[in-house]
C-alpha cells in the first residue's frame, strides 16, 4: 500500500527504475535577437539601505507585494493602489523570509510565527517555537517552518508538531499535502546534498537528486524545481513534472551559481551569476517557459538581481544596482516587473555605459634588483571613467569585462585576457592583471599596453614599457599579396614623416601612412577595399581619440596593387613645446572590423613617464529621479 501511494505520489510507475531525464535546454547567452517574452521593470522601494538597514525578502501574490523594509518592518503594497501597509516587525538577522499565499502573509518574529490576512487586516500568532524560526510557510491548515536547521510541520487544527528533518535543511516549499526541501547535512551516500519530495499525508518520500550542494527548491501543484552543484562546480537547474515524474534539465555545467528560483504556472525564473560581454560576476534574472520549452532573459541590469519570486506573470526581486563603492554604500532595493507576450527584444541592461575611458595608472615590475635583471613580469592596474572625466566613474556596480591588450615594437596588438576587478571602497574600482614582460628585457624592445571593454566603445591610454627611452622606429612591412578582410584586421602604422624632414624634437606636423593586413600575415587589403580607417592619438597619458580619417592610395606591388591610407598634416606640436616630457601615441581603428593595431610613439622619450594617479570622486549609483 505504501509503495502504491509512493508511485501515485510521483506520478509514474517508471519511478521504480529512477526518474526519466528529458533532454533540456542549456541557457543561451544574451544577444540582440527576439525572445519569447518582454519584461518590464519598476522600482518599488529604491531608497536602498539606511544605516546598513536594507530592503530584503520580496514575495508576491497577484497584485500584493510583501517585503522586509529597512531590516525591520514587514511591509505590503497593492500594486494597483498607492501607499504601503505595515504588517508587523521582524529582525533581518534571523532571516524572517515572509511568504504570502491565499492572501495570508506569514513570517517569523524570532520564535513566534505570525500570520496577517491582507483582506481583513487581522493578525494572528500561529505558533510559538522553542528556538528562533528562520522561515515559515502556510498551506491551508498546514504550517511548516525551519527551526534551528530542523524542518518541522504542524496541522493547525491540533497541537502536535512533526519533525521532518533533524538538521541540514536550508530551503523548502509546500503545496497542499506535498513538501520539498533541500538537505545539505549530513552527507548522503550520493553526495553532500539531497533534494527530497514528501507526501505528508502518507509520510512517504523520495530523493529527487543528490550532489555537492543544493541552493534552492520551489514547487507548484504540477512542478518541482531545484538547483544543485555537482563535483567540479557543475551547476544544474532541473524541474520535475509531478504528473509523470519526468525530469527536465534547464541549465547545466558551464553556467554560473544559481542564487534563487521560483515557479508559477508554466513559468520558471531564477537568479544566476553570469559573465556577459560587458560585465562579470553579477547575478542576472532568467526565465523558462515549461510548456513552450524556451528560455528568455528577465533582467540583466547592472548590479545583481537576487531572491527572485514569481506569481503568474508578476516577478519581484532584490536589486543592488544602486549600491556605491563606499564602505557603507551597499544597497538593496525592491523591483518588480511583468512578463509580457512577445516576441520582444531582450531587456535593456540598465546602467551599462554607452562609452568609457580606460586609464592604465599603475605598472609594477617584478625582476631581480640584486642582479639588475629587468622585470620578467609586470602587474598593471587600470581604472574606468566616464568619457572625458578623471573623477567620475560609471555605474558603481558595473562588473566590466575589461580586457588587456599588448603590442610589442611595431607588431599588431594581441589580447592578454580579462583583468580582474578589485573594489577599493576608498578609491573606487581598480582592474588588475599580472602579465609576462620578458620581451622588455631586451633594451631594443618596447611593450605597449592598453585596455578595451568588449561591447562598450572604449578610449584607452597607452602605457609604454621598456628599458631605453629612445623611440624605436620599426621597419616598414612589404605585402606578400592581397586578400579579403573579414571579421578582424591587423592595422599598422608603417611610416611617420615630420614635415620638412625636421628632427622629432622640432617638428610640429607629420604625415602618416598605414596599411591593413589579414591577421597574422602580410597579405594586404585589396585595391578595391572601401574601409573607414581612423587615426587615434593621445598626448602622454591621455586617452586615445579619433583625430582624422585616412585617404586611400594605391601602391604598385610585385605584380599587384595594394591599398595604403594616408593621414597628412597631423598636429604633433606638443613635442617641440616640451620635448623632454611630451610624446604622442598613435593607433588605428577600422570601422566595422575587430581592429588589432600596432602602436606608434612619436617623441624624444618613448617610455611612459609615471603619472600621478587619478583620484575618482564618485561613481554613478543609478538612483531613480524619484524613488517611490
Amino acid at each position: 500500500m505504501i509503495l502504491q501511494r509512493l508511485l501515485r505520489f510521483c506520478g509514474l510507475l517508471a519511478m521504480i527504475g529512477g526518474l526519466a531525464l528529458v533532454p533540456g535546454v542549456r541557457m543561451a547567452a544574451a544577444d540582440d535577437g527576439q525572445q519569447l517574452y518582454g519584461v518590464t521593470e519598476q522600482p518599488i522601494s529604491a531608497d536602498g539601505c539606511v544605516g546598513g538597514l536594507c530592503n530584503n525578502f520580496p514575495v508576491v501574490e497577484g497584485d500584493w507585494l510583501v517585503w522586509l523594509k529597512s531590516c525591520r518592518d514587514i511591509r505590503a503594497r497593492n500594486l494597483q493602489q498607492d501607499g504601503e501597509v505595515l504588517l508587523g516587525t521582524a529582525n533581518c538577522a534571523f532571516s524572517p523570509e515572509p511568504r504570502v499565499r491565499d492572501g495570508v502573509v506569514t513570517w517569523a518574529e524570532r520564535k513566534t510565527i505570525v500570520a496577517f490576512d491582507l483582506s481583513s487586516g487581522r493578525r494572528t500568532e500561529l505558533h510559538q517555537a522553542g528556538r528562533e524560526v528562520r522561515a515559515a510557510r502556510l498551506s491551508g491548515e498546514l504550517l511548516m517552518w525551519l527551526e534551528g536547521g530542523s524542518l518541522k510541520a504542524r496541522d493547525l487544527r491540533g497541537p502536535d508538531e512533526t519533525v521532518l528533518a533533524v538538521r541540514g535543511v536550508t530551503a523548502f516549499d509546500i503545496v497542499g499535502q506535498s513538501a520539498a526541501w533541500v538537505l545539505n547535512d549530513p552527507p548522503s551516500a550520493q553526495g553532500h546534498s539531497s533534494v527530497v519530495l514528501r507526501d505528508l499525508a502518507s509520510a512517504t518520500q523520495v530523493v529527487l537528486d543528490s550532489g555537492v550542494y543544493s541552493r534552492g527548491v520551489a514547487m507548484t501543484e504540477r512542478w518541482v524545481a531545484w538547483s544543485l552543484d555537482r563535483a567540479g562546480r557543475k551547476q544544474d537547474l532541473k524541474v520535475m513534472d509531478r504528473r509523470d515524474g519526468s525530469v527536465r534539465e534547464i541549465a547545466n555545467g558551464g553556467n554560473g551559481d544559481i542564487e534563487s528560483l521560483a515557479v508559477s504556472g508554466d513559468l520558471m525564473v531564477w537568479s544566476q551569476r553570469v559573465a556577459s560581454p560587458d560585465h562579470q560576476g553579477s547575478y542576472d534574472l532568467f526565465g523558462y517557459d515549461l510548456a513552450a520549452r524556451q528560455a528568455f532573459i528577465v533582467n540583466r541590469s547592472i548590479g545583481s538581481q537576487l531572491r527572485v519570486q514569481l506569481s503568474g506573470r508578476r516577478v519581484v526581486w532584490e536589486d543592488t544596482r544602486h549600491s556605491g563603492n563606499g564602505k557603507y554604500e551597499f544597497s538593496t532595493s525592491i523591483y518588480t516587473g511583468l512578463i509580457l507576450d512577445g516576441p520582444a527584444a531582450p531587456p535593456v541592461a540598465h546602467g551599462s555605459p554607452d562609452a568609457v575611458d580606460a586609464r592604465i595608472e599603475i605598472v609594477t615590475g617584478f625582476g631581480d634588483p640584486a642582479t639588475g635583471q629587468a622585470a620578467t613580469s609586470v602587474r598593471l592596474g587600470a581604472r574606468l571613467f566616464k568619457p572625458g572625466s578623471v573623477t567620475q566613474m560609471p555605474a558603481c556596480t558595473w562588473r566590466a569585462m575589461a580586457g588587456l591588450w599588448v603590442a610589442v615594437n611595431g607588431e599588431s596588438a594581441r589580447s592578454l585576457g580579462t583583468l580582474s576587478q578589485d573594489d577599493q571602497w576608498d578609491r573606487g574600482a581598480l582592474w588588475l592583471a599580472e602579465t609576462d614582460a620578458t620581451p622588455a628585457q631586451d633594451p631594443n624592445n618596447r611593450m605597449y599596453f592598453f585596455v578595451r571593454v568588449p561591447g562598450v566603445p572604449t578610449q584607452s591610454n597607452v602605457w609604454s614599457h621598456g628599458q631605453s627611452p629612445t623611440t624605436v622606429y620599426p621597419a616598414s612591412d612589404v605585402p606578400t599579396g592581397v586578400g579579403l578582410l573579414a571579421g578582424s584586421v591587423d592595422a599598422k602604422i608603417e611610416q611617420v614623416w615630420p614635415h620638412d624632414d625636421a628632427p622629432v624634437a622640432e617638428a610640429g606636423l607629420v604625415n602618416i601612412t598605414a596599411m591593413l593586413f589579414v591577421p597574422d600575415t602580410r597579405v594586404s587589403a585589396p585595391p578595391d577595399a572601401e574601409l573607414e580607417v581612423n587615426l587615434l592619438a593621445a598626448v602622454n597619458q591621455d586617452v586615445l581619440k579619433p583625430i582624422a580619417k585616412g585617404v586611400k592610395r594605391l601602391v604598385a606591388g610585385d605584380g599587384y596593387d595594394y591599398s595604403v591610407w594616408d593621414f597628412n598634416d597631423v598636429d604633433v606640436s606638443a613635442v617641440p613645446r616640451d620635448p623632454d616630457n611630451n610624446k604622442y601615441f598613435f593607433m588605428l581603428d577600422v570601422a566595422g572590423l575587430q581592429t588589432q593595431p600596432n602602436v606608434w610613439v612619436h617623441g624624444v622619450n618613448g617610455l611612459t613617464i609615471f603619472p600621478l594617479q587619478d583620484k575618482p570622486v564618485a561613481c554613478d549609483r543609478l538612483l531613480p529621479a524619484t524613488a517611490p
